[in-house]
């Protein structure tokens, strides 16, 4: 940790990372480099991984209150301030040389490969993948050092680490170069990207279900068109027989109704499953002209009964506008509407009519 500076510095030390390029004329690796000031000494300390170096500023006479000279505890930053400050970075870092020597490592290289410090120093690289990795590595690393440059590692492809159990686990890796005098460095910050990837494949999981799921419904959508409405045929064929044997009034009212009723499931069955396709995307809108007095009165004989068995009066009333759009999806919705009205009232009546209103 940094120490504490001389009485009369006071509290005045800043410390702040230094973006590339701020000071022309030194040369700044980041990301390891971070300026300590002391603006009441008119003094800034630069110190890295491996180096410090300081830098005094010019007094300015109408300005400094302290033209005192640069403190000895000021010429050099102590060496624990750069370990702190990676060893407080999230991510592991290490910095290897050309020929893949691991030369520094903060403790989150530890933490996350379970070697202890001190093995790792002086550790290749390679020795931080599986081995099925290691000769690409090498070839990969080799190409690296003739065109250094900042950018991530392995883009595309999936990267993975080896901890000292032998367990592996997937890794995101940045690169960026060092330069130490005549030689250059490669620092590279290992991100355990383990819970994104379990993320990733649960989602995954998910849409592979939703789409298992939406086959089957539409299996049994083709399933249902066939085997469900047969049943409802063969009783509306059964009923036409029925009425031509029939000639009684009261028995022939009887089987009016029956149709009736056997004409509603069959619609409302045909309603469903043209719902669940639009759903779905297997049906679309068809639109086209046609009369609202048609449609309503389709929907006074079918619902006039149901009305009348609740003790209701159903009036609807005659229209002769004409609409354009997709009819059987308006009468579905009609339907709908009209038969939650007569469910949920308990008497008086439930009206349907038609209303223009100006765009």
């Amino acid at each position: 940790m940094l120490a504490a500076p001389p009485e009369h510095l006071g509290a005045a030390l800043q410390l702040r990372r230094v973006p590339a390029g701020s000071y022309p004329g030194l040369t700044l690796c980041p990301p390891l480099f971070f300026e300590v000031s002391c603006p009441r000494a008119n003094c800034t300390v630069f110190c890295g991984a491996r180096e410090a170096r300081h830098r005094v500023k010019e007094p300015d006479t109408h300005t400094s209150q302290y033209p005192a000279p640069v403190p000895p505890s000021m010429q050099s930053a102590p060496p624990e301030l750069a370990r702190s400050a990676l060893d407080a970075a999230p991510d592991a870092m290490i910095i290897i040389d050309a020929s893949g020597v691991i030369r520094f490592a903060n403790r989150q290289v530890s933490a996350l490969f379970g070697y202890p410090h001190d093995d790792i120093i002086g550790m290749r690289v390679e020795h931080l993948m599986p081995e099925r990795f290691r000769e690409r590595h090498l070839a990969d690393r080799q190409s690296y050092a003739h065109s250094v440059r900042v950018r991530p590692m392995g883009i595309g492809l999936d990267l993975f680490g080896q901890r000292a159990d032998g367990t592996e686990f997937p890794v995101e890796i940045s690169l960026s170069p060092i330069e130490d005098g005549n030689r250059v460095l490669v620092a590279a910050a290992i991100r355990d990207v383990s819970d994104r990837k379990r993320a990733e494949a649960e989602l995954i999981a998910a849409r592979r279900a939703a789409d298992r799921a939406n086959q089957g419904k539409s299996r049994f959508l083709a399933t249902a068109s066939h085997d469900l409405r047969q049943p409802l045929q063969t009783l509306s064929l059964l009923n036409g027989n029925l009425r031509r044997l029939l000639v009684e009034p009261q028995a022939a009212q009887i089987l009016a109704q029956q149709e009736i009723a056997i004409g509603a499931m069959s619609r409302l069955l045909n309603a469903l499953l043209d719902i669940s396709k639009l759903e779905s995307g297997a049906v679309k809108p068809d639109p086209s002209d046609f009369a609202v007095n048609a449609l309503f009165e389709e929907l006074r004989l079918e619902f006039a009964s149901l009305a009348d068995n609740k003790g209701l009066g159903f009036k609807v009333t005659p229209s002769d506008v004409w609409i354009r759009s997709d009819r059987s999806l308006v009468e579905q919705i009609l339907k709908n509407l009209v038969s939650n009205a007569i469910k949920y009232t308990r008497q008086a009546w439930v009206a349907l009519r038609c209303l223009c209103e100006s765009p």
